[in-house]
């Protein structure tokens, strides 16, 4: 998935499309994520956490290498931002 603004686009890490997806939308999504990219989360979990933020709008890539990528997202359901890395 490429994304980014002007000339410079950032190639996100092949799991981030599915991460997003599966975070935004629905169970089907959740329970294909969980069992392909990251086993080390739940459903449930993955869907409490949905309800409580109402999803997340990516505002920035901070840095993109390779193997890593820091980026900045929104609550879509409050005014909580904050910055991750994978």
């Amino acid at each position: 998935m490429w994304i980014g603004s002007g000339d410079v686009p950032i190639l996100l890490p092949t799991y981030a499309p599915g991460m997003a997806a599966a975070f935004n939308t629905a169970t089907a999504q959740d329970r294909t994520y969980v069992r392909t990219v990251d086993q080390s989360q739940s459903v449930d979990g993955m869907i409490s956490f949905r309800n409580q933020t109402g999803g997340f709008e990516l505002l920035s890539i901070e840095s993109s290498e390779p193997l890593h990528i820091r980026f900045r997202v929104k609550e879509k359901g409050g005014l909580t931002t904050r910055s991750e890395t994978f």
